[in-house]
């Protein structure tokens, strides 16, 4: 049966192989051994046939698999640690995460069984494709270049590892809140079960069902028995290989195993590999005498331990050590040993040392691997050749481009779903890089039509956050520092209120908020106090204006305003002043307006509260002081309320100003590619202009104006009349709807800017009634923007129709002399 991977690839690395063996060049430390690599292998050899007699029970240890040359290396020396030359793979997590997405996964084939050929992780960069044997060597070495105590281990895994499959992982993306009942971890789910095959289901329920037993002190089976059940369960079981690094290095403080094809970090406790066999790093190879089927968590990782770990290489005086730490020589402390298991153990050890005794000067020889290196243009595109890879967790779908590579910028979308299939989105998340317009985050909830946006500093409008809930809410968050206004933050309740915070202002504004009605009546009587409005639904109408100001210490308590509200519709204006120091009322102005002479507003002094609590006041300011307002006259209440509405106003245009242009960027995205990117673009045409074939492929590429019309032709050497015919006709057609399709668009933007200029002039001469010197301005400055769109759009629709006349013309000319068209002419 051929093992596939998750996402459906088969072992493809025997083909790989056949190619490299049949191309000329091979260097020769790839294709021989030296003297000293000989003398090494014929020790490992001697060592693998003594183990083997030693311990029959026991799989062959992984020691000489050939390279993709065809000769047998030992596996330490494919190990080249090596540092890559870029700040973003150096921490440990990185590394880790760059090669998991760098290179495409294949199984093992078969997967029980350990892999004939380890390439060099030279020759797997090349390829950019290996199995978890190739993933884990080319992880190991950039860890020790990296300055990490890492070995490569061999052992066994469940299947979901084995073929790499994620589906049922937690992204690591993923950041919920532990009370969702959409947050999952991994240990939610059985390891064993998570994608593997029944065999393996049943393999991973029996190795529980012995260390339960164990625990439990049920008595221990013969030796013979758990030798020959351990060879059953082992030759079921996939066999994998990770990275484990120890710690006091870089940061790291505990034992730490590395998944090398996802990139996932596990602790001792938490790895979920079934067993291992043995482990390797440059100096030397660790075979475990452990029980293999143990977990890891149960597993001893101490290589100085003999009885833990047997190694390959160890010289004479290394060894007598490790047997007086076992049993203070065999023959003086016999008696203090009773186990008959313990002696043979140390009969073997024996043996093991004897078989060293020819080759005491033998020591591993260094890496035959060529350095590895990955050119910038491949580690800029991190996921060759497309530069993007899809990853299916659990409910999740996690998307990675390179930098660049996607028109919109975007560098990773997760997507998270509400079912196992995938099929009902529940968010939307984007990571930007690059782009012009600052964007950086992106989040969508479709089931709640909601839209988050950040972006970074430095964009127009000093725009930081945006959220909207379609036809709900919109709420935008400025850099304050950046603002002169000071403005931190905008909501908007659509077609009912607007609230604005401040900080940091001369004037101690830190609130001001705006009740507005929708107005979708088209009678001839308008109220003054309106908003423009960028939606379809009609002005917005102020109902109530207010307005908070933080205390200014210099000024008096009762003269330092805290609150004032406008009541456009009932016509009064309400001050509320500062507590002053350990008072408990403060003071509260109401002002009514009324209508005079002129139509003119203006403050009645008889209508001024002196003694009672004003009207629409809360019951928690009922009872309060009030003062008279011979200190204050009527007409700064007055300006006071013009500037509120005219900043209002103002914040209004320019809140619609910045959804405009954010739809111009979304249609139009710019990214700000950095001097890389335009210098291997400039190589390109360099080289391209170099290449005569090159630049015929080019100009073969480029389509022409007549291509199109010429589809029905057959045979495009001999072109009837009426095939000609038929091709001017279409093609002066064309042209000639694309430029009455033109016209028809600065029409229609024409009509619409007078029909807004006359129904602002309409408004204006209906509220002409009252006095406003800031309307009188607001409408003089739209009616000067509004004419001068109009003659520009003037200019455009009487300059188009000149330039269309021409263009109808050219073309006709040029149809006229085509020599594919000369048939119409004879």
């Amino acid at each position: 049966m051929v093992a596939l991977s998750y996402d459906g690839r088969t072992s493809t690395k025997t083909s790989r192989v056949s190619a490299i063996r049949i191309a000329d060049g091979v260097p020769q430390r790839c294709a021989a051994d030296n003297e000293k690599e000989a003398l090494c292998k014929e020790y490992v050899l001697a060592f693998a046939r003594r183990f083997i007699v030693m311990f029959p029970e026991r799989r062959d240890p992984f020691l000489l698999p050939w390279n993709e040359h065809g000769v047998q290396k030992f596996v330490c020396t494919t190990l080249r640690p090596s540092l890559l030359p870029y700040q973003e793979v150096y921490e440990i997590d990185d590394i880790a995460a760059f090669v998991s997405r760098y290179l495409h996964f294949e199984p093992l084939e078969p997967a029980t069984e350990l892999p004939r050929i380890l390439p060099s992780p030279a020759q797997v960069l090349a390829w950019k494709i290996g199995d978890s044997f190739d993933f884990a060597v080319l992880l190991a070495s950039f860890l020790l270049g990296a300055g990490h105590d890492a070995f490569v281990v061999v052992g066994y895994a469940p299947c979901w590892i084995c073929n790499r499959d994620e589906s049922h992982s937690a992204c690591p993306l993923f950041h919920c809140n532990p009370t969702s009942k959409h947050y999952f971890t991994r240990a939610t789910f059985p390891k064993a079960a998570l994608g593997g095959s029944l065999e393996a289901l049943k393999v991973d329920l029996d190795v529980h069902q012995r260390h339960t037993q164990g625990s439990q002190g049920s008595p221990a089976a013969p030796e013979s028995q758990h030798i020959a059940r351990g060879v059953t369960v082992n030759t079921q079981r996939k066999r994998h290989a990770w990275v484990m690094v120890r710690g006091l290095q870089r940061n790291v403080h505990a034992l730490s195993f590395i998944e090398p094809t996802t990139g996932g970090m596990y602790s001792q406790a938490s790895a979920p590999y079934l067993g291992v066999e043995g482990m390797w790093n440059p100096k030397n190879y660790w075979i475990n005498m452990q029980d293999s089927d143990a977990a890891l968590s149960d597993t001893n990782f101490d290589m100085l331990n003999p009885d833990a770990w047997e190694c390959l290489f160890l010289k004479r005086d290394r060894c007598a050590a490790g047997l007086i730490n076992i049993g203070q020589s065999a023959g003086s402390c016999a008696d203090r040993i009773d186990d008959q298991h313990s002696r043979d153990a140390i009969h073997e050890k024996d043996e093991l040392c004897v078989a060293r005794d020819g080759f005491e000067s033998v020591d591993i020889p260094p890496s035959w691997v060529s350095k590895l290196c990955i050119p910038f243009s491949d580690f800029y595109l991190r996921f060759p050749p497309d530069g993007q890879r899809t990853v299916m967790y659990f409910r999740c779908k996690l998307e990675l481009f390179a930098e660049n590579q996607h028109d919109q910028g975007m560098i990773c979308r997760l997507s998270t779903y509400g079912d196992l299939a995938r099929t009902i989105p529940i968010e939307l998340l984007e990571l930007f890089q690059n782009r012009r317009d600052k964007l950086c985050t992106r989040a969508r909830l479709p089931l709640l039509s909601k839209l988050t946006e950040e972006f970074s500093p430095g964009r127009s409008f000093h725009l930081r956050k945006f959220e909207e809930v379609a036809g709900v809410r919109k709420d935008i968050h400025f850099y304050v520092d950046a603002r002169q206004d000071g403005l931190m933050c905008r909501q908007e309740l659509i077609g009912l209120k607007i609230i604005e915070r401040f900080e940091s202002r001369a004037d101690k504004l830190v609130y001001r908020s705006v009740t507005v009605r929708q107005d979708r009546a088209a009678g001839s009587c308008k109220p003054q106090y309106t908003l423009p409005s960028g939606e379809s639904a009609g002005e917005l109408v102020v109902r109530k204006m207010t307005q908070k100001y933080a205390r200014n210490l210099r000024l008096a308590a009762s003269e330092n305003v805290a609150k004032r509200t406008y009541y456009v519709q009932d016509g009064c204006i309400r001050s509320l002043f500062h507590y002053d120091y350990l008072k408990t009322t403060r003071s509260i102005r109401v002002h009514s307006k009324e209508r005079r002479s002129g139509a003119s507003i203006q403050l009645d002094q008889s209508c001024i509260t002196t003694a009672s609590t004003p009207p629409h006041s809360d019951a928690k300011n009922r009872g309060c002081a009030t003062l008279d307002d011979s200190r204050m006259t009527p007409q700064p209440v007055l300006t006071a309320e013009r500037d509120c509405l005219t900043e209002i106003r103002r914040s209004q245009l320019e809140v619609l100003e910045l959804l405009k242009l954010r739809r111009r960027e979304e249609m139009n995205v710019v990214l700000d590619r950095p001097l890389f990117d335009f210098a291997c673009g400039q190589r390109a045409d360099d080289n391209a202009m170099s290449n005569p074939c090159s630049l015929e492929s080019t100009r073969i590429r480029e389509v022409d104006y007549l291509t199109p019309f010429l589809q029905h032709v057959a045979n495009s050497d001999s072109i009837t009349i009426e095939e000609a015919q038929y091709a001017r006709d279409a093609c002066l057609k064309s042209l000639k709807e694309r430029l009455i399709e033109r016209a028809n668009i600065i029409m229609l933007r024409l009509n619409e800017e007078n029909a807004t200029l006359a129904k602002k002039q309409a408004t204006f001469q209906r509220s002409q009634r009252e006095s406003d010197s800031a309307a009188e301005d607001d409408f003089e400055r739209f009616c000067s923007n509004a004419m001068f769109r109009i003659q520009i759009l003037e200019q455009r629709l009487s300059n188009h129709e000149e330039v269309a006349l021409r263009k109808f013309q050219d073309l006709d000319d040029t149809l006229h002399v085509d020599p594919r068209l000369q048939a119409l002419h004879v």
